[in-house]
């Protein structure tokens, strides 16, 4: 197949959609390969105030762009847009397509090389993987499929940048041809986009714990869900910090359920959304009674996570000790393992509160850490 050039143009900010068609052509150099400084995605990354997470959020620039590229190729694009590659979370990890998919790594670093000099500095693969660092903290590239269960149609495909841009709760993306291969659009996602039957592929990043052992960082079950007769309250919350550049937090509660015989893959997660907090709600105590259902079996304990959300972001697998937090009538989940939660945050600080229930003990709790919630039976 003849080599060919992705000229990206300006995002238009029209309505949701909207976009400005790019041609693929030849360039005559190699740096004009890249039309980076027009494109929507490079602008979004460099948003931020901050100077390390610019630096990360311009490493997933390379990634999105470079994939968008190696789509072009069928073998590249079957990996990509196979869904049994991607986990219960709906992540795949960069790492396994550089591990298991023939001439996939060779061709990324090559052009991960190419785009980043012609960008700023020449990288190597070591270097992105160095540059996707937030606080010290380890993070790795991984592709979020952002409509896995519902995208039918694998002819067009969109390749989003897992940053928000100017406008609140959308980031831009490629939108590909995979059939002609003959133009890439720039376009705005939101979590609406999870309707679209054209696959969306996010890159962003994950984390886990690596003091933990691998079966306890679980990813979401797919077991089927169903309504038990045990439910629990919010009654009180308060989130004390704002990680949002701009618009509503969503403040969110992410729960797994666990049973004394097992914490493995019969493990259900749920997802509970709080509240979408403005700026200046940040630190204000409500009292409103917010109904949690519990979905399968009734399960012994829960292992919880308040966190602030965005849909775009990779998991980060959030330490909760069942030690913490504990009153006297509670102790008998003291003795269950220390496990994870995933949480769809862009930092893996960007939680309020972690804490573990006793169900079957039905004790109200209150947890300060970052705020305050207060769950009761």
């Amino acid at each position: 197949m003849k080599k060919t050039k992705i000229w990206f143009g300006l995002l238009s900010f029209l309505a949701l959609g909207a976009c400005e068609i790019s041609e693929i052509e030849s360039k005559k150099n190699d740096c004009e390969y890249y039309d980076y400084s027009s494109s929507s995605l490079y602008q979004t990354a460099l948003l931020d105030e901050e100077t390390e997470l610019v630096l990360h959020n311009k490493m997933l620039f390379y990634m999105s762009t470079i994939l968008s590229e190696m789509s072009l190729n069928s073998n590249y694009a079957s990996e990509l847009l196979d869904k049994d590659n991607y986990d219960g979370a709906d992540e795949l990890k960069l790492e396994w397509l550089m591990e298991n998919v023939p001439g996939f790594s060779s061709d990324f670093e090559s052009k991960l090389y190419q785009l980043s000099s012609c960008v700023d500095t020449a990288l190597s693969y070591d270097q992105f993987l160095q540059n996707l660092k937030m606080d010290g903290d380890e993070y790795y590239p991984t592709i979020y499929f952002l409509n896995r269960l519902n995208s039918t149609n694998n002819s067009s495909a969109f390749f989003a940048l897992g940053v928000e841009s100017e406008t609140d709760e959308h980031i831009p993306a490629y939108k590909v041809n995979l059939e002609l291969q003959d133009s890439v659009l720039e376009v705005l996602i939101s979590e609406k986009d999870t309707a679209n039957i054209y696959p969306v592929l996010i890159s962003t990043t994950g984390w886990e714990d690596d003091t933990l052992e691998e079966n306890l960082i679980i990813k979401p079950s797919n077991i089927n869900s169903v309504k038990s007769n045990t439910n629990w309250i919010i009654d009180e919350y308060k989130a004390s910090f704002r990680y949002e550049r701009s618009g509503k937090s969503e403040y969110c509660q992410e729960v797994r359920n666990v049973f004394s015989a097992y914490y493995g893959d019969k493990s259900l997660t749920q997802t509970y959304r709080i509240k979408d907090l403005n700026s200046n709600e940040i630190g204000v105590l409500f009292t409103q009674d917010i109904t949690c259902v519990m979905l399968n079996t009734t399960p012994e304990g829960t292992y919880n996570v308040t966190y602030e959300r965005d849909f775009y972001a990779g998991k980060k697998y959030i330490t909760v000790n069942p030690t913490w937090y504990l009153t006297n009538a509670q102790s008998n989940i003291a003795n269950y393992p220390i496990l994870a939660v995933g949480c769809k945050m862009v930092n893996k600080n960007e939680y309020y509160q972690r804490f573990a229930l006793a169900t079957f003990n039905q004790v109200n709790c209150n947890v300060v850490e970052k705020g305050l919630i207060k769950i009761k039976f």
